[in-house]
């Protein structure tokens, strides 16, 4: 019982937010290693972790995990300031941490909305993978790489952040029987997909991130198909964790080799 407690306060529940949030943070690191980049993932990491305590918190309900609830959040945020501390003091130039912070401050927007009631808004809901793409952003700047890069690898995480966060938003309408907009999820693949052959053109991506926008795209036209709506949602979770994993890789394997 003590460890269903433990888990139940001190880890993210949705297995969505897991794949959302380790799928841009791995990826830079893959292709954009430093230590510094490293303690900031570990940094965000631990603030990802600290948004379940938080939401106990903020509910104040039930009342009997509000202590572990504080107790988890000032681990959380404890060790994440230490770290945050030793990059601050150990780095004459901190420019690499900027999107962290503001990252942080869309996070805190984001949990005013969710207390609100308004997080099941598709524009709030693209705030956390924005926060996420923020995060990543500083790990890659960290490792040194250059602006143009930045924008590009900015785009390709959006891609998969910004369609599937409206892909998953229209599915939940189609599993409910409400109107949906099918067409608009395709068109924002399109864009992307024109943008990213664009960037790859001129050498900002790798041509693998093409492929990982065309699969997404795939699997969300052939997803919001009118015969997939008896779909359970396990399994539409499961296939996007899959269809993360495989992005990741696709775009580690693009950027490591450069094609």
């Amino acid at each position: 019982m003590t460890n269903f407690y433990f888990s139940k306060v001190a880890f993210p529940k949705e297995h969505g937010s897991w794949g959302f949030f380790l799928e841009p943070i791995i990826l830079s690191l893959i292709i954009a290693y430093s230590q510094n980049g490293m303690l900031i993932a570990i940094c965000s990491f631990l603030l990802f972790l600290a948004y379940q305590p938080v939401s106990y918190i903020i509910k104040q309900t039930p009342k009997f995990l509000l202590p572990s609830a504080y107790l988890y959040l000032f681990i959380y945020l404890f060790i994440a300031g230490v770290i945050f501390l030793f990059l601050v003091l150990n780095n004459e130039k901190i420019h690499f941490l900027i999107p962290f912070l503001v990252a942080i401050i869309f996070m805190i927007v984001f949990k005013l909305m969710e207390f609100k009631n308004l997080n099941r808004n598709i524009i709030v809901e693209l705030i956390a993978p924005i926060s996420v793409t923020l995060m990543a952003i500083s790990v890659a700047i960290s490792g040194g790489e250059n602006l143009i890069f930045i924008i590009g690898f900015a785009i390709v995480l959006l891609s998969r952040s910004i369609e599937t966060t409206f892909f998953v938003n229209n599915k939940l309408k189609l599993f409910k029987g409400y109107s949906y907009d099918k067409k608009l999820v395709d068109l924002i693949g399109i864009v992307f997909l024109l943008i990213i052959i664009v960037l790859s053109l001129y050498k900002v991506t790798p041509y693998f991130s093409i492929l990982a926008i065309v699969l997404l795209m795939l699997r969300a036209h052939v997803g919001l198909l009118e015969g997939n709506k008896n779909e359970k949602v396990k399994i539409v979770g499961i296939k996007e964790f899959i269809y993360g994993f495989l992005f990741v890789v696709i775009n580690a394997v693009g950027y490591s080799f450069g094609i």
